[in-house]
């Protein structure tokens, strides 16, 4: 790879980093930096080929973030090199010279996030010709998919509390992938890879507060995930200052630092039935205040068939 070779685009104030087909020139993206201080939980980026889905990729939760800044080298890892790490060294989203490859950065709600002086698409050109059957390309069959499956639970009141086990029954997934989420029954002649998870907690209240658990439970039908006999879950409760990562989540993510757990292909067949579901209790003091507990998982998996 030769310097002359490189391209860079800039995002602007609409979440926009397109790189634009070129005649005679096929495009292949290194990877996209956006500064995590500058975006928030839910955020989230698309990624099309021409105008075929490729890739939602959830940028934020409370603690983690699945983006970098760029730090004035191509050797720095943002999402793009993470999912080489996982899926392979020659996993690149590629475009052909008819083909754009059209990046846009959402909030939460599906609004353009404004990422203007704080984002970077680094790509590289290629000889044109690629061949379109690769995976991250636009005729691909099998997708890398990361739902983000979550749960709001708030409650008003004097010395509001919440204590109950609920359903991650939201989910944040691009249009015509699977929208994965808690009872989700895997479809015949597919199968779904996990290659690593994220779990991460969020904790609101006032006063003398008290936030006792947030603790994950990922089941294949009835095989319970980290804790089959025990069924002890994810610990994803941080302290009640919520100033740093949950202690004890061992999903616990950093890309500065190479830190994720390898799920070690794990595999939910076709027909399997994907549990998703937190046990949450928390509290505070106070004429009608509110107390929130949120959860979040990101599922990282190739999609595939059986």
């Amino acid at each position: 790879m030769g310097l002359e070779d490189i391209r860079v685009v800039y995002g602007d104030s609409n979440g926009k980093l397109d790189i634009e087909k070129e005649s005679g020139e096929a495009h292949r993206l290194l990877d996209v930096y956006i500064a995590p201080a500058n975006l928030s939980a839910g955020d989230y980026m698309e990624v099309k080929v021409g105008t075929k889905g490729i890739i939602r990729i959830p940028l934020m939760t409370y603690n983690y973030s699945l983006v970098q800044r760029f730090i004035n080298s191509l050797n720095t890892v943002s999402i793009f090199g993470f999912i080489r790490k996982l899926f392979g060294e020659d996993v690149f989203v590629e475009a052909d010279e008819d083909e754009d490859i059209v990046i846009r950065v959402y909030d939460e709600n599906g609004n353009s996030k404004n990422i203007e002086g704080y984002s970077v698409a680094v790509y590289q050109v290629i000889e044109a010709g690629i061949d379109k059957t690769r995976l991250l390309c636009s005729g691909c069959e099998d997708y890398i998919i990361m739902p983000r499956i979550y749960q709001k639970t708030e409650e008003t009141g004097d010395n509001a509390s919440i204590d109950a086990t609920v359903s991650l029954s939201n989910v944040s997934q691009m249009d015509g992938l699977p929208m994965i989420k808690d009872g989700y029954v895997v479809p015949a002649g597919t199968k779904f890879v996990l290659k690593t998870l994220i779990c991460d907690g969020y904790f609101s209240s006032s006063g003398t507060k008290s936030y006792d658990k947030n603790i994950v439970h990922i089941k294949k039908d009835t095989f319970e995930l980290f804790s089959p006999i025990n069924m002890r879950g994810i610990h994803v409760e941080d302290s009640v200052s919520n100033t740093s990562s949950p202690t004890q989540n061992i999903t616990e993510f950093s890309l500065k630092r190479g830190a994720y757990f390898d799920c070690q292909d794990f595999v939910f067949e076709e027909g399997t039935e994907i549990g998703l579901t937190a046990e949450i209790k928390g509290s505070g003091t106070g004429t009608g205040i509110t107390t929130k507990i949120y959860t979040d998982v990101i599922m990282i998996m190739l999609k595939t068939k059986m």
